[in-house]
């Protein structure tokens, strides 16, 4: 065999390759966006949080004039120096809608030196915050929000009950 078909089936061979992994990038992609996650109630994280001693606070008296809020969950650590928020919403649209909202003020917060990411799905959208000390994410899957606004210190306890619960 001649050294130049030797090239060209090697060239021929790199680019089917080639374009396989980009197929299969594309499938990936768009099989991660259609993925769907799995969403808790209210109450499911107030047993899940209880159990991690956390102490709950039922405080929809809080939000009480809101009438798209259904319930609500304050999980504070046990020397109260953080907590995590879980909102149930009347409906998916509310959700999202409070989610943006959350999602404006932490940019409004981000300074010269901040972090952030952003990962949205068929039913899920999460924003992640790092600047001027805290640590926040807000994360919506279907009709609930886990709301988190704590000081970096905590962020690798506060992480871990994120991946715990799914969020």
């Amino acid at each position: 065999m001649k050294k130049s078909t030797k090239i060209v089936i090697i060239v021929v061979v790199a680019v089917l390759i080639f374009m396989a992994l980009v197929v299969g990038g594309i499938i990936g992609l768009i099989s991660l966006l259609n993925k769907e996650k799995d969403s808790i109630t209210a109450d499911q994280f107030k047993e899940i949080m209880e159990q991690k001693s956390y102490e709950i606070v039922d405080a929809k008296y809080q939000v009480l004039q809101y009438n798209f809020v259904d319930q609500v969950y304050l999980a504070m650590d046990g020397s109260y120096s953080y907590q995590l928020e879980f909102y149930q919403m009347s409906d998916e649209a509310m959700a999202t809608s409070f989610y943006n909202t959350c999602v404006a003020n932490f940019d409004n917060t981000k300074g010269s030196s901040s972090m952030n990411s952003s990962i949205s799905g068929k039913n899920y959208s999460k924003y992640t915050l790092e600047a001027n000390g805290k640590y926040s994410v807000v994360s919506k899957i279907n009709n609930t929000i886990l709301y988190v606004n704590v000081d970096s210190q905590y962020k690798d306890t506060v992480k871990d009950i994120i991946d715990e619960i799914g969020y």
